[in-house]
């Protein structure tokens, strides 16, 4: 989780956090223009992509090398924890009686990491974060690891989510000229 915050914390010094959505953005939006012009965000987004590939891929080699991720032992492990679970006490004693849950869960993280690279086809990509935040929600809601969770989500959407597709209106935030009628 540290490396991960350092890693967010590094990234931060190319690509600025002040450029999109922050008080900079509305009060000084001819300087944050100036800057906007200046970034090569889609170049920035494919390094960090690299990153999250190599990354992700070497967590789920460690994983599949191990037998306890393949037989569903770690899963049982983290769900049994004695400080695991403790904020929202969900009961989980019935996965005793269904190994098969954790055997596949714990392949779905394997394979989740392994192939994570197919995250880079278009037409897998929507599936594949989804899948990436959903992981991570588990692992906020069942470990209580609730900051790196949230590290790892932020990274995975500003790497592959499309703001600026989604949001193009609130992109430039306190332009007078988006406030005129277009004719």
């Amino acid at each position: 989780m540290d490396y991960f915050a350092s890693i967010c914390l590094f990234l931060l010094c190319f690509l600025p956090s002040n450029v999109s959505f922050s008080l900079d953005a509305i009060l000084f939006h001819k300087k944050i223009d100036g800057l906007r012009a200046r970034l090569d965000f889609p170049i920035i987004r494919k390094y960090m992509g690299i990153f999250m590939c190599i990354a992700y891929f070497f967590s789920g080699f460690d994983k599949l090398l191990g037998y306890n991720w393949r037989n569903g032992e770690s899963i049982w492990k983290t769900f049994t924890l004695p400080y695991s679970n403790l904020d929202f006490n969900l009961q989980l004693e019935w996965l005793a009686d269904y190994p098969w849950v954790m055997i596949g869960m714990g392949w779905f993280v394997i394979l989740q990491e392994i192939f994570y690279f197919l995250i880079n086809h278009k037409p897998l990509r929507r599936f594949w974060l989804i899948g990436i935040v959903c992981m991570h929600l588990g692992i906020a809601l069942i470990l209580n690891l609730y900051f790196f969770s949230a590290i790892m989500i932020i990274l995975n959407l500003t790497t592959y989510y499309d703001f600026e597709g989604k949001l193009k209106g609130f992109q430039t935030f306190g332009k007078s000229s988006e406030l005129k009628p277009q004719s």
